[in-house]
């Protein structure tokens, strides 16, 4: 989520007419500057590549000759509206006259949207899904596990011993130091130091301490594992993922930046 806290003017700071003003109320205002500054300094630029990823696909399925009929644009409507609970038209007229919005730009999305579709489709074929699986089918087994933070290595070592000889029980750890009871995670996602001890433990073994990156000392608790199997939300997994190394290939050829008047 984007944070206004850089960008909130006070009206008795500046004239609001003087700009093009994006947003308002609580006396305060976001002009289109500020926005783009915003945009800009956000870590990763994730704001500003989800609809630079968009527009890329779009452009690239049109030169591949692909279109997206009307019928495709309108279930990418539908489903869209259905994400946001608007399913009588007096509603979808109130919410796009609330975000100040044109039809005929939420049009354009919508095909942006489609073409999407339409190329992944073209560029990453089943075959091609099916055989990443093969290749990579471990990476993508899935562990569920309890996770708690410890300040030093000597504390977590102290804590995992006690959990082990059953001084103490998880729930009194999770109590005490808080974490996370219960969390999903991929083989290729999981701290690397981590993975193979996750993947290889005992169900309710405890595995740690693994030092993270901000310094903390962690235990987990293994809670259990799933194989992986090609069902399609994993076969969607896939084809983004190799959708986005081929969108990934084509911004190598025009890098990203920013245009000197932006």
């Amino acid at each position: 989520m984007v944070s206004t806290s850089l960008f909130l003017y006070s009206r008795e700071m500046q004239n609001p007419e003087e700009k093009e003003i994006f947003l308002s109320g609580g006396n305060a205002s976001i002009d289109r500057d500020s926005l783009v500054l915003e945009a800009k300094i956000q870590e990763g630029l994730e704001f500003l590549l989800k609809p630079l990823y968009r527009r890329i696909g779009a452009a690239a399925a049109r030169a591949e000759g692909l279109e997206a009929s009307q019928e495709e644009q309108d279930q990418v409507c539908s489903e869209f509206l259905s994400q946001r609970g608007l399913m009588e038209e007096a509603e979808v007229d109130a919410w796009l006259k609330w975000m100040g919005i044109e039809e005929a730009s939420l049009d354009a999305y919508f095909e942006e949207l489609a073409l999407v579709e339409k190329l992944k489709e073209k560029v990453v074929p089943q075959k091609d899904v099916e055989k990443r699986f093969r290749e990579s089918q471990y990476d993508y087994a899935k562990v569920e596990a309890g996770m708690v933070n410890l300040e030093s290595s000597g504390m977590a070592s102290e804590v995992l011993l006690s959990l082990r000889e059953k001084e103490t029980s998880w729930e009194k750890v999770l109590s005490q130091f808080g974490g996370k009871p219960s969390l999903v995670m991929q083989r290729r996602n999981a701290p690397e130091e981590a993975a193979s001890l996750l993947f290889s433990a005992e169900m309710q073994e405890y595995v740690g301490p693994i030092e993270t990156e901000e310094g903390a000392f962690r235990i987990y608790r293994v809670l259990s594992r799933e194989t992986p199997k090609l069902d399609e939300d994993l076969q969607a997994e896939i084809r983004q993922e190799l959708y986005q190394a081929h969108l990934e290939r084509l911004m190598a050829k025009d890098p990203i930046r920013f245009t000197s008047n932006s």
